[in-house]
């Protein structure tokens, strides 16, 4: 577990916490370090980072009240009450101690490890999720040539061989269509609300055709038995 994840820090907490080193590394850097018994005081703290007035005061507070990073809680920091000067209060004023010391220089470790890419990619890695990548824009570009060969199609996703049976099969239908209803003389509309055929049906219809094909010859409506349609069926 890493001090960022121990503690719970946010980046708010982390940029106090490494402006208070800076300050008491430093002093002579910075304006406003004198004021206070230590140099990294409330003033300072809050010139020297983003944070505002208040979230500055909240970590630099003791009790519950306070963020926890005194010595009572998490033990990062001494916290010096505001000394009397010229007749006036000044800021009150924090210090690290050596814990605290100690959990900034994890943290600054931490940070410089993610900045130099310790734990990042591989060159490896990422070639191959280059490759991974390309191998996808390929399949896309495939995908949207054949949607494109698709609509600009009449039978849409219909290979082409398919599609001349379809079509060949769609101009034979009208002829089928006459020979089945004015020559045999069946009734399409009662055959299509038949619905599925079962084996008795199919011999029926078998029946029919055969005795309108025989007409008034010598196979006449009705006098065909079994054993006639089979052998004729054969033939």
């Amino acid at each position: 577990m890493t001090a960022l994840t121990e503690y719970g820090f946010k980046p708010a907490d982390v940029e106090f916490l490494l402006t208070v080193q800076n300050l008491e590394n430093n002093p002579t850097d910075y304006d406003n370090t004198d004021p206070g018994k230590a140099p990294a005081n409330v003033s300072a703290i809050r010139e020297e980072t983003s944070l505002t007035k208040s979230q500055v005061a909240y970590r630099a507070r003791e009790g519950e009240n306070g963020r926890g990073f005194a010595e009572d809680d998490m033990g990062l920091l001494r916290v010096h009450p505001p000394t009397v000067q010229s007749g006036a209060f000044g800021p009150r004023s924090v210090e690290l101690t050596d814990k605290g010391r100690k959990v900034i220089s994890e943290i600054r470790a931490e940070r410089s490890g993610s900045a130099g890419g310790d734990s990042g990619a591989t060159s490896a890695e990422i070639n191959e999720l280059e490759q991974q990548i390309s191998e996808l824009q390929n399949d896309l570009e495939n995908i949207s040539e054949s949607l494109e060969t698709i609509q600009r199609s009449r039978m849409g996703a219909i290979d082409s061989e398919m599609a001349d049976r379809l079509t060949a099969s769609l101009r034979l239908f009208p002829r089928h269509q006459f020979i089945l209803s004015e020559i045999l003389g069946l009734d399409m509309e009662e055959l299509a609300e038949a619905g599925d055929l079962d084996t008795v049906d199919k011999d029926e219809l078998r029946r029919e055709v055969l005795e309108t094909l025989a007409g008034e010859g010598e196979l006449e409506s009705g006098e065909l038995d079994d054993d006639d349609l089979n052998s004729v069926l054969e033939d």
